[in-house]
């Protein structure tokens, strides 16, 4: 399988086994995505303090007690969770894509791919605080297209 030949998402498709490859190219596209999940789960894991700080900022908001300090550790926890859970299910969702390549799963990743580079261009927009523009962000970003072209790719084949 050629990569490289996916990333051009009019490149010609002539024969059923580039097809099928080109469908396995999202499924190379969902394996990257799992990679960028656990990326964050590291850099959530870096700034722990920073995240618990902010979780009993929003359950301060929310609420008040003696609660407040438990919450922002459950509030840190629930994210890593999700994190790890949405890598894993796209680790299992990329091997079903690679057994036999179809066009609904990369439909849907190329919609969650589309959304996951428009919101930080929208917050960079209207200045919200949140993203952190620093090379971890770029590589990220890069990669989001990347995925992208795999994306199309795969519902070409």
């Amino acid at each position: 399988m050629n990569l490289i030949r996916h990333l051009n998402p009019r490149a010609p498709i002539t024969t059923p086994a580039e097809a099928r490859d080109a469908g396995r190219a999202s499924a190379v596209a969902m394996f990257i995505g799992a990679g960028v999940w656990l990326i964050s789960v590291w850099r959530m894991l870096k700034d722990k303090t920073d995240l618990i700080g902010q979780g009993r900022e929003v359950m301060e908001a929310l609420q008040s007690g003696a609660g407040v300090a438990v919450t922002g550790e459950l509030y840190f926890n629930a994210i890593v969770g999700i994190a790890v859970g949405l890598a894993a299910l796209q680790v299992v969702l990329g091997l079903v894509q690679w057994a036999r390549p179809n066009a609904v799963l990369p439909i849907v990743f190329l919609v969650l791919t589309a959304y996951g580079l428009a919101t930080p261009l929208v917050g960079l927009a209207t200045g919200a605080p949140g993203v952190p523009f620093d090379g971890v962000f770029l590589v990220t970003y890069g990669l989001l297209i990347v995925q992208a072209l795999l994306h199309v790719s795969g519902l070409r084949g």
